[in-house]
């Protein structure tokens, strides 16, 4: 990375950001693979949380030896995503359930996939 860092720092923090990379690349599978928004909610956002912890350590790796002294500003991320990622999720499912249920839904898209009774369009359409 830098002729300033020992090898093995910048060892470490290619493999945290290649670590970083490849969830955040499983929560994209994630997102395609599933049917409707609310199977695509929560698988997703775990791999996404924790690709973001693995590219935050590596940030906090990086600029704690390049300066010689503890990087709290990326520690603020670490501890933030935790809480703001699982109430985000919890805010867009409400937010779909509610928009389901003035569409002529009762209750949500069953959790196993059933091709026969699974709305369209990511389940946002009233069923027959």
């Amino acid at each position: 990375m830098s002729g300033d860092t020992p090898l093995w720092i910048d060892l470490v923090v290619s493999l945290l950001l290649l670590n970083g990379a490849a969830f955040c690349v499983i929560a994209s599978v994630g997102l395609l693979r599933f049917p409707h928004f609310f199977l695509r909610a929560h698988p997703a956002a775990l791999p996404y949380t924790m690709g973001t912890w693995s590219i935050a350590a590596a940030s906090v790796v990086w600029f704690t030896a390049s300066q010689h002294s503890l990087s709290v500003q990326s520690w603020t991320i670490v501890v933030l995503l935790p809480i703001g990622a699982p109430v985000a999720v919890a805010f867009l499912a409400r937010a779909a359930l509610l928009r389901l249920r003035r569409a002529g839904h009762a209750q949500p898209p069953p959790r196993q996939y059933d091709p026969e009774h699974s709305p369209k369009d990511a389940g946002m359409t009233p069923r027959d």
